[in-house]
């Protein structure tokens, strides 16, 4: 039975048995993301380097988010872009808070952007986050099994 876990991810919380880890010094990010695709996996790939870790999420063997860098989070990139303002993200922010939802589907809720927007952006930033985790000469990493909780109007199924 698959555990499920709450969107944005924690993959603290996904407790399923460890399905497959390493180290990326012996396997690339390349080959892990294959093995994932062709099993058709949902669930969270979590990585390890130093004080730094990131996470990707799949959904049926497809890159659905992933968290990065704190410049790549995406009310960041909608701010640094100018597609929203200071305020405005400030508002959103509150309201993940309180009706704890991804902001992104809180962005769309107030009409701050669109759809095509928002899956522009997450495409973007799940790129730059396997991009930054692909730098990586080594770190650990582990995948778990976990189904997944969001609000598919944001989501962008990236193929591996």
């Amino acid at each position: 039975d698959r555990q499920r876990v709450q969107y944005p991810f924690d993959s603290s919380k996904c407790t399923n048995p460890v399905g497959f880890k390493g180290n990326l010094k012996s396997v690339a990010l390349p080959t892990i993301l294959q093995i994932l695709s062709t099993d058709n996996r949902t669930g969270v790939l979590r990585f390890e380097h130093g004080q730094a870790s990131r996470a990707i999420c799949l959904k049926d063997g497809k890159i659905v988010a992933a968290s990065g860098r704190e410049g790549q989070r995406l009310g960041q990139i909608l701010y640094d872009r100018g597609l929203i303002s200071q305020e405005q993200l400030e508002e959103a922010l509150e309201k993940t808070k309180e009706e704890k939802k991804r902001l992104g589907e809180v962005l769309l809720d107030l009409g701050y952007i669109n759809e095509d927007s928002l899956k522009e952006l997450i495409r973007y930033q799940i790129q730059e986050a396997v991009l930054d985790i692909s730098l990586w000469a080594e770190g650990d990493f582990e995948y778990r099994d976990c189904q997944m909780d969001f609000d598919e109007r944001g989501v962008e199924d990236i193929s591996t």
